[in-house]
Protein backbone atom coordinates (compact mmCIF):
# COMPACT_ATOMS: atom_id res chain seq x y z
CA UNK A 1 0.00 0.00 0.00
CA UNK A 2 2.97 2.39 0.09
CA UNK A 3 3.32 4.60 -3.16
CA UNK A 4 5.49 7.58 -3.47
CA UNK A 5 2.80 10.28 -5.06
CA UNK A 6 5.30 12.68 -6.59
CA UNK A 7 7.35 10.96 -8.97
CA UNK A 8 8.83 13.06 -12.07
CA UNK A 9 12.45 13.08 -14.12
CA UNK A 10 13.60 15.89 -11.45
CA UNK A 11 13.39 13.31 -8.55
CA UNK A 12 14.30 10.57 -10.30
CA UNK A 13 18.39 10.22 -9.97
CA UNK A 14 20.43 7.53 -12.25
CA UNK A 15 23.66 5.85 -10.41
CA UNK A 16 26.60 4.87 -12.34
CA UNK A 17 25.44 1.13 -12.60
CA UNK A 18 22.20 2.07 -14.40
CA UNK A 19 19.62 1.44 -11.52
CA UNK A 20 17.03 4.40 -10.74
CA UNK A 21 16.44 5.55 -7.67
CA UNK A 22 14.03 7.61 -6.54
CA UNK A 23 14.80 10.86 -4.31
CA UNK A 24 12.63 12.74 -1.90
CA UNK A 25 10.64 10.87 0.85
CA UNK A 26 6.86 9.54 0.21
CA UNK A 27 5.02 12.68 -0.27
CA UNK A 28 1.55 11.17 -1.70
CA UNK A 29 0.12 11.45 1.71
CA UNK A 30 1.08 15.44 2.32
CA UNK A 31 0.31 16.38 -1.25
CA UNK A 32 -3.41 14.62 -0.82
CA UNK A 33 -4.03 16.70 1.55
CA UNK A 34 -3.66 20.13 -0.68
CA UNK A 35 -7.16 18.42 -2.43
CA UNK A 36 -6.02 20.28 -5.54
CA UNK A 37 -7.55 19.23 -8.89
CA UNK A 38 -5.70 16.85 -10.72
CA UNK A 39 -4.84 19.08 -13.30
CA UNK A 40 -4.09 21.83 -11.06
CA UNK A 41 -1.48 18.69 -9.53
CA UNK A 42 -0.08 18.90 -12.87
CA UNK A 43 0.19 22.53 -13.58
CA UNK A 44 1.47 23.75 -10.42
CA UNK A 45 3.60 20.51 -9.11
CA UNK A 46 4.26 18.83 -12.47
CA UNK A 47 2.41 15.78 -10.82
CA UNK A 48 0.80 13.49 -13.02
CA UNK A 49 -2.34 11.88 -12.17
CA UNK A 50 -4.74 9.59 -13.33
CA UNK A 51 -8.03 10.88 -13.83
CA UNK A 52 -9.88 10.59 -10.43
CA UNK A 53 -13.69 10.03 -9.72
CA UNK A 54 -14.02 12.64 -6.79
CA UNK A 55 -10.71 13.73 -5.18
CA UNK A 56 -7.67 13.37 -6.49
CA UNK A 57 -5.78 9.48 -4.76
CA UNK A 58 -2.16 9.21 -4.57
CA UNK A 59 -1.84 5.77 -4.55
CA UNK A 60 -0.17 3.04 -6.18
CA UNK A 61 -1.82 3.49 -9.43
CA UNK A 62 -0.88 7.14 -9.13
CA UNK A 63 2.93 5.98 -9.13
CA UNK A 64 2.53 4.10 -12.02
CA UNK A 65 1.06 7.27 -14.16
CA UNK A 66 3.73 9.06 -12.48
CA UNK A 67 6.53 6.91 -14.00
CA UNK A 68 4.52 6.43 -17.24
CA UNK A 69 4.71 10.08 -17.75
CA UNK A 70 8.55 10.11 -16.71
CA UNK A 71 9.12 6.66 -19.62
CA UNK A 72 7.22 9.34 -21.93
CA UNK A 73 9.23 12.40 -21.75
CA UNK A 74 12.69 10.27 -21.63
CA UNK A 75 11.13 8.58 -24.78
CA UNK A 76 10.94 12.19 -26.13
CA UNK A 77 13.88 13.68 -25.28
CA UNK A 78 12.33 16.33 -23.19
CA UNK A 79 10.23 17.63 -20.49
CA UNK A 80 6.42 17.10 -21.20
CA UNK A 81 4.92 20.84 -21.37
CA UNK A 82 1.71 21.95 -19.35
CA UNK A 83 -0.29 22.56 -22.14
CA UNK A 84 0.56 18.66 -23.38
CA UNK A 85 -0.72 16.92 -20.28
CA UNK A 86 -3.19 15.56 -19.97
CA UNK A 87 -5.33 16.48 -22.54
CA UNK A 88 -2.64 16.52 -25.37
CA UNK A 89 -1.42 13.35 -24.21
CA UNK A 90 -2.56 11.00 -26.82
CA UNK A 91 -1.45 13.25 -29.93
CA UNK A 92 2.42 13.54 -27.89
CA UNK A 93 1.93 9.67 -27.70
CA UNK A 94 0.98 8.76 -30.55
CA UNK A 95 4.17 11.07 -32.44
CA UNK A 96 6.80 9.33 -30.02
CA UNK A 97 9.40 6.85 -31.48
CA UNK A 98 11.64 4.86 -30.61
CA UNK A 99 15.20 6.81 -30.98
CA UNK A 100 18.03 4.69 -31.77
CA UNK A 101 21.85 5.89 -33.38
CA UNK A 102 20.83 5.15 -36.73
CA UNK A 103 17.46 6.57 -36.91
CA UNK A 104 13.73 6.62 -35.68
CA UNK A 105 11.75 3.93 -35.59
CA UNK A 106 7.72 3.87 -34.40
CA UNK A 107 7.48 2.50 -30.50
CA UNK A 108 7.02 -1.16 -30.36
CA UNK A 109 3.00 -1.33 -30.33
CA UNK A 110 2.99 -3.25 -27.16
CA UNK A 111 5.08 -0.21 -25.20
CA UNK A 112 2.59 2.15 -26.76
CA UNK A 113 -0.20 0.30 -25.61
CA UNK A 114 1.41 -0.04 -22.17
CA UNK A 115 2.09 3.86 -21.86
CA UNK A 116 -1.43 4.46 -22.69
CA UNK A 117 -3.34 1.84 -19.93
CA UNK A 118 -0.77 3.43 -17.43
CA UNK A 119 -1.37 7.26 -18.56
CA UNK A 120 -4.79 6.72 -18.20
CA UNK A 121 -5.84 7.83 -22.22
CA UNK A 122 -8.17 5.24 -22.09
CA UNK A 123 -9.50 5.03 -18.73
CA UNK A 124 -11.42 1.85 -18.95
CA UNK A 125 -8.43 -0.01 -20.53
CA UNK A 126 -6.05 1.28 -17.47
CA UNK A 127 -3.82 -0.62 -15.35
CA UNK A 128 -6.19 -1.89 -11.50
CA UNK A 129 -2.78 -1.87 -9.95
CA UNK A 130 0.86 -1.79 -9.64
CA UNK A 131 0.92 -5.27 -9.87
CA UNK A 132 -0.61 -5.78 -13.22
CA UNK A 133 1.12 -2.70 -14.76
CA UNK A 134 4.72 -4.47 -13.41
CA UNK A 135 3.57 -7.89 -14.95
CA UNK A 136 2.53 -6.30 -18.27
CA UNK A 137 5.71 -4.69 -18.70
CA UNK A 138 8.11 -7.43 -17.91
CA UNK A 139 5.58 -9.57 -20.27
CA UNK A 140 6.42 -6.84 -23.16
CA UNK A 141 10.25 -6.06 -22.31
CA UNK A 142 12.54 -7.92 -24.54
CA UNK A 143 15.75 -5.56 -24.54
CA UNK A 144 19.15 -6.89 -24.11
CA UNK A 145 21.10 -5.35 -20.64
CA UNK A 146 23.87 -4.04 -22.78
CA UNK A 147 21.39 -2.36 -25.62
CA UNK A 148 18.95 -0.51 -22.54
CA UNK A 149 21.85 0.95 -20.61
CA UNK A 150 23.37 2.40 -24.23
CA UNK A 151 19.99 3.76 -25.25
CA UNK A 152 18.79 4.84 -21.78
CA UNK A 153 22.34 7.06 -21.24
CA UNK A 154 21.58 8.18 -24.79
CA UNK A 155 18.03 9.49 -23.90
CA UNK A 156 19.28 10.84 -20.81
CA UNK A 157 22.36 13.03 -22.44
CA UNK A 158 19.08 14.21 -24.86
CA UNK A 159 16.88 14.94 -21.88
CA UNK A 160 19.18 17.31 -19.74
CA UNK A 161 20.11 19.19 -22.92
CA UNK A 162 16.59 20.14 -23.62
CA UNK A 163 15.88 20.94 -19.79
CA UNK A 164 19.27 22.97 -19.59
CA UNK A 165 17.92 24.81 -23.16
CA UNK A 166 14.39 24.97 -21.10
CA UNK A 167 16.08 26.65 -17.95
CA UNK A 168 18.36 29.08 -19.99
CA UNK A 169 15.45 30.28 -22.07
CA UNK A 170 13.44 31.26 -19.37
CA UNK A 171 16.54 33.13 -17.34
CA UNK A 172 16.42 34.59 -20.72
CA UNK A 173 12.88 35.97 -20.68
CA UNK A 174 12.55 37.18 -17.59
CA UNK A 175 12.96 40.85 -16.62
CA UNK A 176 16.06 42.24 -14.77
CA UNK A 177 14.45 43.61 -11.33
CA UNK A 178 14.67 47.54 -11.03
CA UNK A 179 16.22 48.49 -8.02
CA UNK A 180 14.56 50.13 -5.46
CA UNK A 181 15.87 53.27 -3.40
CA UNK A 182 16.56 52.17 0.36
CA UNK A 183 14.52 55.18 1.64
CA UNK A 184 12.48 57.73 -0.41
CA UNK A 185 13.33 61.11 -1.75
CA UNK A 186 13.27 63.94 0.73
Amino acid sequence: GVCHGAISPERVVVTPDGRLVLVEYILGPALEEMHFSWERYWRELGIALPRPIGLSRFDQTADVTQMAAVALALLLARPLSDDEYPHKLADVLDSATARQIDGSDPLPAALRTWLRRALHIEPRAAFASAIEAQTELDRILHVQHAAGRLSLRSCLSRYAAAMALERQMASQSKPEPVPMPLEAPK
